[in-house]
């Protein structure tokens, strides 16, 4: 009699997999990391989350550069770099990402690779799995304070300037529909006791990313996209980015997002030819935000260098 085989169902393969990364990204001794934050993450969410790369089905380049408070000595001023595409029979996807950060006198680059695994749950529609691991490097001019230190006690002050070099380790899960995209994910799960005194603490804070972007047809040529950006840090409110946008003939992109507390951004992209998109937002600062009397703005560029035979995601 020949051997009955059961068929193990994509549920029962996918749910022990979300269980284990999300007892991972709950992990209490995990401490939430702060990452750049960008107005435009909603046409390049690899910024966010490892399991993106390889969504757009083809090698996608984008760079992006963020002047904060525009006007304001010191002021953070951010450039990143990030490309990514689909690979081994469309299940694997490689990114690579790199983030230049500067704010005062502390500096942050940061170089970091991506893998995603994806599963297809049905036509159209895919589960992603993605792991980061990258390394980043702060340093702190403390001479150029020209003694305008507040605790001129601190023997660390004695020197000119300090560095350190931090290794990062993360995982996300991404979900695409032909409507829906969805996805959660610590860029960085590692845990760094810092010291407590004024100049170790780390320009960054672990964080929990949870994304999230819908597709409705109005028409065959206009499209409305709302959106959601959530962002847990141990100790801190819960950051969240609440944006909608309307998509013309598949070339105008024009919205606008709410940062909750923080700023109004009205945010336009246009793609020159099918391939090559530009893009730029307007962050203009609101409540407690305001009282730095000035806006920021960021500029995009991306390029998709082919097309899929079956598009998942814009």
């Amino acid at each position: 009699m020949a051997e009955k085989i059961r068929h193990i169902s994509l549920p029962e393969r996918v749910i022990p997999l979300v269980m284990l990364l999300s007892v991972m990204l709950a992990s209490p001794k995990v401490l939430s990391q702060q990452n750049t934050q960008f107005t435009q993450y909603i046409s390049n969410e690899l910024l966010v989350n490892p399991a993106y790369a390889g969504a757009e089905e083809a090698l996608s380049i984008s760079l992006l550069s963020k002047a904060q408070w525009a006007g304001v000595d010191g002021a953070p001023n951010t450039q990143s770099l990030t490309a990514h595409s689909l690979i081994k029979s469309n299940k694997v996807g490689l990114g690579f990402t790199i983030v230049n950060d500067k704010i005062g006198i502390h500096s942050r680059i940061n170089a970091s690779s991506s893998f995603a695994y994806r599963l297809e749950l049905k036509q159209n529609t895919f589960l992603s799995f993605g792991l980061l691991a990258g390394i980043s490097q702060e340093k702190s001019d403390f001479g150029s304070l020209s003694g305008q230190v507040q605790n001129p006690n601190d023997p660390k002050l004695n020197s000119t300037s300090l560095s350190q070099t931090n290794f990062e380790v993360g995982s996300g899960v991404y979900l695409i529909t032909p409507r829906l995209n969805m996805g959660i994910s610590m860029p960085n799960m590692l845990y760094k006791n810092e010291p407590s005194d004024s100049i170790s603490s780390s320009l960054l804070n672990n964080n929990i990313f949870f994304i999230f972007r819908y597709s409705i047809p109005i028409t065959n040529n206009f499209v409305l996209k709302p959106g959601l950006l959530m962002r847990y840090t141990n100790g801190l409110p819960l950051y969240m980015d609440i944006n909608i946008a309307t998509v013309v003939n598949n070339v105008l992109l024009v919205g606008i997002s709410y940062r909750y507390k923080e700023s109004i951004n009205p945010i336009i992209q246009a793609k020159i030819t099918p391939q090559f998109k530009i893009g730029y937002a307007f962050d203009y600062p609101i409540a407690n935000e305001s009282s730095f009397g000035s806006n920021s703005h960021e500029f995009m560029v991306s390029y998709l260098f082919s097309f899929s035979k079956h598009k998942v995601a814009e």
